[in-house]
């Protein structure tokens, strides 16, 4: 009985000895492995390693004794959740540190920041950590705008993100201006490539500021007019014009030929190249087109064509105008015996001629009144009478106002 008690306990004995040497390998292996992970040196003396030891030390000395009891088992579970607890006050500053080192040596590699611009990223990100959830990228983020707005760190830390962003943007434009494949081939790498200079914009200067306006009217001028260009070229898109535009959607209508299509489009492109330019000179401005396209559109259509593209334009005001009227002569009794249809189309092709003859001639005002004199002057007997009742009526009113006087 001695004996086997005697043999017990040696057994007892070596199990322990050797939980205590797995205990001792396991802390340095995972040390070594938490230390490399993080960019750290988790030695001996650290207080962390005395924690991962101790743990590693109560697990494997229970298990050299375990009965597969359920009280074991209890046992061994607590001595990990103690010890995680622990851990994980140590584990989250570690991350924090190793993190913000990575990504200080990644800006060093881009262009070396001084060390007043590190230490300042160091403890303005590891101060945020402490009371934030946020996650490190967004946490940095922050911290880097406080440092410094060289975008060049911004496209190397977070150019990724901007990327995927920038694509989206890309994608979505395509399908809210539903463009084929062969046209976003065209226009989808300048649009890209603003977008994610916009973005980078936006990273570095996320309140705005003078330096941000500028940087972004240079990026529209830089790659705007390009995107235009491609578009209207493909006749995807028609600047903010009064008459090009028009012309182009109803190139058929006006039989225009290639070489007139051509040099319209060549047209819309410099007014959009223009515009870009004079919004980027005058926030918040209005641009017109008119004098350019009063200017080119008459050398490149003929006679006949610039009068039907002005009626095309003016046509459906006319004839609100032409309706509106008819409904006072209507109101005064003038429309006995009076064929209402042929009345109308009259009204219509009177103010459709007034119209056109007032757009046609803007840049030329000696023209312009020259030529509504001329129309005035074969109006409608309907509008003459229209006129001379209301002038009638004007001046009864006037009189009956003197009177009261």
């Amino acid at each position: 009985m001695p004996f086997c008690l005697h043999a017990q306990e040696t057994e007892t004995t070596v199990k322990l000895k050797d939980a205590a040497k797995n205990a001792a390998i396991e802390t340095r292996v995972t040390a070594g492995y938490l230390g490399k992970k993080y960019g750290v040196t988790i030695d001996s003396n650290h207080a962390l390693y005395q924690i991962i030891h101790k743990k590693n030390l109560g697990i494997n000395l229970a298990l050299a004794i375990y009965n597969h009891t359920a009280a074991e088992d209890q046992h061994i579970a607590g001595i990990i959740s103690r010890y995680e607890e622990q851990m994980a006050t140590y584990l989250k500053p570690l991350a924090a540190t190793g993190y913000i080192n990575k990504q200080i040596a990644v800006l060093d590699s881009v262009k070396p920041l001084s060390a007043e611009q590190k230490t300042n990223l160091n403890n303005l990100f590891l101060n945020r950590t402490k009371v934030s959830d946020d996650s490190y990228s967004e946490i940095l983020k922050g911290a880097l705008n406080r440092v410094s707005a060289d975008t060049a760190y911004y496209a190397a830390l977070f150019g990724k993100e901007i990327d995927r962003k920038a694509r989206e943007i890309t994608s979505n434009f395509s399908i809210k201006n539903q463009l084929p494949a062969k046209v976003l081939a065209g226009s989808g790498k300048h649009v890209y490539e603003q977008q994610r200079a916009l973005l980078l914009a936006d990273y570095a200067f996320p309140k705005g500021s003078k330096e941000k306006e500028e940087m972004v009217r240079h990026i529209n001028l830089k790659y705007q007019p390009a995107i235009d260009s491609t578009l209207i070229a493909q006749g995807f898109k028609l600047p903010g014009t009064r008459l090009a535009g028009l012309a182009l959607q109803r190139r058929q209508t006006l039989k225009l030929s290639e070489q007139q299509v051509s040099a319209i489009t060549s047209v819309c492109i410099a007014i959009a190249n223009q515009k870009t330019s004079y919004m980027a000179e005058n926030p918040g401005g209005k641009y017109d087109s008119r004098s350019y396209e009063y200017e080119q559109l008459p050398k490149i259509l003929s006679e006949a064509q610039y009068n039907n593209l002005l009626a095309l334009k003016f046509r459906d005001q006319a004839l609100k105008d032409a309706e509106e009227t008819w409904i006072k002569i209507q109101k005064e009794g003038l429309d006995k015996n009076l064929d209402s249809e042929q009345q109308k189309r009259l009204l219509q092709g009177y103010f459709l001629s007034k119209m056109i003859a007032k757009e046609k001639f803007t840049n030329r005002k000696d023209l312009q009144h020259a030529q509504v004199k001329s129309i005035d002057d074969l109006k409608p007997l309907i509008i003459k009478r229209l006129d001379a009742l209301q002038k009638e009526q004007n001046r009864k009113e006037d009189l009956k106002k003197a009177l009261l006087w």
